[in-house]
C-alpha cells in the first residue's frame, strides 16, 4: 500500500481495523504499513500504554470504599487494568472483601449450621442466615424488612376499605385494630 493513500484514509478518521477491512488485510499488516511509512494510527494516544500504577496510588482509593469502576474512572485506566494492580498489590475492595467473607462463612455453614456472624453496615456484628437465593441477609435487617412490607399492605388495604375498620368502623390509628387486617387476608 502507498503512502500517500493511506494517508488519506487515516486523515479521514478510518481506524487501523476499517482500513484493514476494505482491503481485506489483517489489522496487523495495516498497523505495519503504518509504521513502515512512519504514519500515525487514529486514537493513537487513546489506546497507548499509560504504564503501571502505584501501591500508594491505590491504597487511599481503595481505604476511600471506591469500587472498581469507580478506581478506573479516577485513574483513566480500565477496569481490567484496574483488577491487575489490585490482585498484583494483594489489594481487595469493599465488594471483594464481602464476597470473600460470604465464601467463607459458605464454607464454615457446610457443617450443617443455618446462620453464621457478620458484620452488617446498619446493625455492626450480627448474625446473618442464608436465604434462598444464596445471599446471606442480616436477620434484623430481614426482620425489619418484612415489617416495613406488611406495614406498607396494611395501608394499602385501609385504603381500600375505605380508610376504616368495616367491622368496627375505627379510622384514627389503624396499627392497633386487627379486624382490618384478619378480614383481608
Amino acid at each position: 500500500m502507498d503512502r500517500e493513500s493511506l494517508r488519506l484514509l487515516l486523515a479521514q478518521g478510518l481506524s487501523l481495523a476499517e482500513i484493514a477491512k476494505r482491503f481485506e488485510r489483517h489489522e496487523s499488516t495495516i498497523a505495519y504499513w503504518v509504521q513502515k511509512h512512519r504514519l500515525e494510527a487514529v486514537n493513537r494516544e487513546k489506546h497507548a500504554a499509560r504504564g503501571g500504577l502505584a501501591r500508594e496510588d491505590l491504597e487511599p482509593l481503595v481505604a476511600a470504599g471506591m469500587s472498581i469502576a469507580q478506581i478506573a474512572d479516577v485513574t483513566a485506566r480500565s477496569k481490567a487494568t484496574i483488577r491487575h494492580w489490585l490482585r498484583r498489590y494483594a489489594l481487595e475492595t469493599n465488594a471483594a472483601v464481602g464476597r470473600r467473607r460470604s465464601r467463607e462463612a459458605r464454607q464454615a455453614l457446610e457443617g450443617g449450621a443455618d446462620s453464621t456472624v457478620m458484620r452488617c453496615r446498619h446493625h455492626g456484628e450480627t448474625s446473618f442466615v442464608l436465604d434462598k437465593r444464596g445471599y446471606f441477609r442480616c436477620r434484623r435487617c430481614r426482620s425489619e424488612a418484612v415489617s416495613r412490607r406488611r406495614r406498607r399492605a396494611k395501608r394499602v388495604l385501609v385504603q381500600e376499605a375505605g380508610g376504616a375498620c368495616r367491622v368496627c368502623g375505627y379510622d384514627r390509628d389503624v396499627e392497633p385494630c386487627s379486624f382490618i387486617t384478619s378480614i383481608h387476608r
